[in-house]
């Protein structure tokens, strides 16, 4: 005999029924079929029914299908209730992103005490719900009914956990699910940090191998959680599971251990700042020391992770299918951000939301490196959640500062790697040296270690020859192969960036453009009194070749920002010359804004009227003043080029 099952979420629901089912009386054997939510049973002749069986798969807290109807047991969402739920999810998980709360993991260093490692574990713990709090809270709420119940009569009863006898279930059997799932993490964590710390070698994978391992693991969750929501029946076909007798053996009747189980190897998850803590094990040099400090840096993280899963637990076996449900949807989406994550780790940024994180205030959008001494240079500056894009020349020698203030150093910005040129960098608080050779032109994905921030590094052919659309191109992280992990909100130019206090513009040097064979050109000389001339008239439409001459380079004068075209731009001595194609007006300044100068752009440098530009510069300068007090009264604005 046979009988369709409603609300089948793992294979450990195979067990569960059929345990149900073998504890009746003149059941001769019965065997459950997760991937078709059957089960198929043999009845003796004592007079048991086919309705008594399913009224004990519904007392175990699942649904019989018999004649097209549904019988008692799991009620759910709707598909429009569930896609409505999915959106609000991410939603809120995309804001959270944006506010960098999943990136404010701390850094781990050796110097700290073990006191000190107890705090990160609570701190981290709100990665972890990030991370995990899917599989956290379905661990602590699907055990519930692991051994069949009474049938519910929809009183508080079944809240309480109080059966037809009368007797109390206790409060804690109810949250033993999430307190054994927490232990297993706990167990694992202090076991691998032994061992780290006993061998003193290396256990995180090389990027692109990490890359791989995250990539199938958020196969796997957005499977499980595809399952649990039994959208794609066949997707049953393909959950791992252990052989019967092992099953039997962990999971057997009154053997409630498989949140225990799970939290043991959660503990061999690919997660940053669990990997961060294996590091900082391995350098103890000690087994007791290693397997200590992961003691308490997951200990740490155990209030909140199962503060999270008991709530869960408490609720009612009806709404606990619900939440399951909601579940699911979480678990498919940080699946899904897994996966995004795994690629990035490979060199490929496959979902635009794990693009470049948003420019924070004082970010620049572009910069561009500087030929010297048969190198080129490079600077730019690390974000809690950003990294600011570089362009270099392909086949040229690459020596690359990278600036970090301490405060914005964490466990996820921390180290920064290059995938496909095998680059993984540990930063210091202040300048970190990396040098490399570009060989070829394109964009070169740069991103976290973790895959969640992404930047770009794009080479060119020539970097004298460096034009806006180079420029705008960098600006945006590469999102797929042909363009080569906790911040969203999309590339962030040096138009959505606090603009300091700039100087009046000095009109009274206006330059036009000479116009020589299809291209004009104009010059710049960079001195200590600022730029001169600070105006310069370009014609619409023609290539220009702008030059800046490095005359007397300062600390003020020898980075330029250009907020229209989001660059900035580090000069050296001598000619330093910028390719574009003007449209409009612009105004570029030093990078302290003591210096400020004007592109005016017409359609004809024959018919230009020199004191009508004077008086239209006049006017942007007074517009950049009125800015300036903008700024000080902490008024968000948005510069206009």
């Amino acid at each position: 005999m046979k009988l369709a099952i409603k609300g089948m979420t793992c294979t450990s629901c195979e067990r569960r029924i059929e345990e149900a089912v073998a504890s009746l009386e003149g059941v001769l054997s019965v065997k459950a079929n997760y991937a078709k939510s059957e089960i198929e049973f043999t009845l003796d002749d004592s007079g048991i029914t086919i309705e008594t069986v399913a009224e004990a798969v519904v007392k175990a807290g699942y649904g019989v299908k018999k004649d097209g109807k549904k019988e008692g047991g799991k009620e759910g969402f709707s598909a429009i209730q569930l896609i409505g739920i999915a959106v609000i999810l991410l939603a809120v998980f995309l804001l959270l992103r944006w506010t960098g709360i999943f990136n404010k993991i701390p850094e781990i260093k050796s110097s700290m005490g073990y006191g000190l490692l107890f705090v990160i574990g609570l701190l981290t713990s709100f990665h972890c719900i990030a991370m995990c709090g899917g599989i956290n809270l379905s661990q602590s709420i699907k055990k519930d009914s692991i051994e069949p119940l009474p049938a519910g009569n929809g009183s508080c009863s079944e809240i309480t956990g109080t059966d037809n006898s009368g007797e109390k279930k206790p409060g804690v059997k109810k949250i033993l699910p999430g307190v054994l799932y927490n232990t297993g993490r706990v167990i694992s964590y202090t076991v691998i940090g032994g061992i780290v710390g006993a061998i003193g070698s290396a256990v995180s994978l090389s990027g692109k191998t990490q890359g791989i391992v995250v990539l199938v693991a958020g196969l796997f969750m957005v499977i499980m959680g595809l399952n649990m929501l039994n959208v794609f029946p066949f997707l049953r076909n393909l959950t791992p599971r252990l052989p019967k007798g092992i099953t039997n053996a962990l999971f057997g009747r009154n053997k409630n251990r498989g949140p225990f189980v799970v939290g043991l190897l959660n503990g061999l998850m690919p997660c940053g700042p669990l990997q961060s803590m294996q590091l900082y094990a391995l350098g103890t040099g000690s087994f007791f020391a290693g397997a200590l400090s992961m003691f308490l840096f997951s200990v740490g993280t155990v209030p909140l992770m199962l503060g999270f899963g008991t709530l869960g637990a408490l609720l009612s076996k009806k709404f606990s299918f619900k939440i399951l449900k909601i579940s699911a949807l979480v678990v498919v989406l940080l699946g899904g951000g897994m996966i995004a994550r795994g690629f990035a780790l490979n060199g490929l940024a496959i979902i635009p939301s794990f693009g470049k994180g948003r420019a924070p205030a004082g970010a620049d959008s572009v910069n561009v490196a500087r030929l010297e001494s048969g190198e080129q240079l490079v600077q730019s500056d690390v974000f809690s959640s950003y990294y600011e894009p570089i362009i270099v020349q392909a086949g040229v020698p690459v020596r690359w500062t990278i600036t970090v203030k301490a405060e914005d150093l964490n466990g996820c910005n921390n180290p920064i790697t290059i995938p496909s040129l095998n680059i993984k960098k540990q930063l210091n608080a202040g300048e970190n040296i990396i040098t490399f050779t570009p060989d070829a032109s394109g964009s070169v994905l740069l991103t976290c270690w973790m895959g969640m921030i992404n930047s770009n590094i794009l080479v060119v052919d020539d970097i004298s020859t460096v034009s806006n659309n180079d420029l705008a191109v960098a600006a945006v992280a590469p999102d797929n192969p042909g363009g080569g992990c906790c911040s969203s909100g999309g590339g962030g130019t040096a138009q959505d960036e606090f603009i300091p206090a700039l100087k009046a513009i000095n009109t009274a040097a206006i330059m036009p453009a000479a116009i020589s064979g299809g291209e004009q050109t104009v010059t710049i000389n960079l001195t200590e009194e600022g730029f001169s001339p600070a105006v310069v008239v370009l014609q619409r439409g023609i290539s220009a070749k702008w030059v800046f001459f490095g005359k007397t380079l300062t600390e003020e004068n020898y980075r330029v920002i250009i907020p229209s075209y989001g660059a900035k731009i580090e000069f050296q001595e001598n000619e330093n010359a910028i390719t574009l194609v003007p449209e409009e007006d612009f105004y570029f300044y030093s990078w302290q804004g003591d210096f400020t100068g004007f592109v005016k752009v017409v359609d004809n440098l024959a018919a230009m009227d020199v004191e009508a530009i004077r008086k239209d510069v006049e006017a942007v300068s007074q517009s950049l003043a009125n800015l300036n007090e903008l700024n000080k009264e902490d008024v968000p604005v948005t510069a206009e080029g």
